[in-house]
């Protein structure tokens, strides 16, 4: 088994939940509809992590986090994700795409349930926002 270790966030634009769509050729839940993730670097400090991975995988800044939550733990295969949860509100800023994803949408919770979701979205969406 292998723990990595990385930010995973619910980024609101508009009122509504970005969600962005892996790539079939992606390493880790090819295909499927996921939040705004990314691994921690070295010494980065969880918050920063999802800062910096919204803005190289969206072009959006964003600043403090309106929650956040402990880590949840996914296993996928023989990887065990330790997942840090953040909400933050992008206001009415747009994504830009960097290419790690092949589209966006922005949803509501129930648009949420009819995409094909990496494992804990909805908990972690539904914990974040209530």
């Amino acid at each position: 088994m292998v723990k990595k270790t990385v930010a995973s966030s619910v980024v609101m634009v508009d009122g509504k939940i970005l969600m962005l769509h892996r790539p079939a050729t992606a390493r880790s839940y090819p295909g499927r509809w996921s939040l705004v993730s990314g691994k921690r670097e070295d010494g980065e400090q969880m918050v920063d992590t999802a800062r910096r991975e919204i803005f190289e995988e969206t072009q959006i800044k964003v600043s403090e986090p309106i929650s956040s939550l402990p880590p949840v733990y996914v296993r996928e295969n023989n990887i065990i994700w330790e997942v840090y949860p953040f909400l933050f509100d992008a206001g009415e800023q747009r994504p830009i795409l960097n290419g790690e994803n092949t589209e966006y949408r922005l949803v509501t919770p129930d648009e949420m349930k009819g995409l094909d979701l990496v494992d804990l979205t909805i908990e972690m969406v539904s914990n974040l926002t209530r």
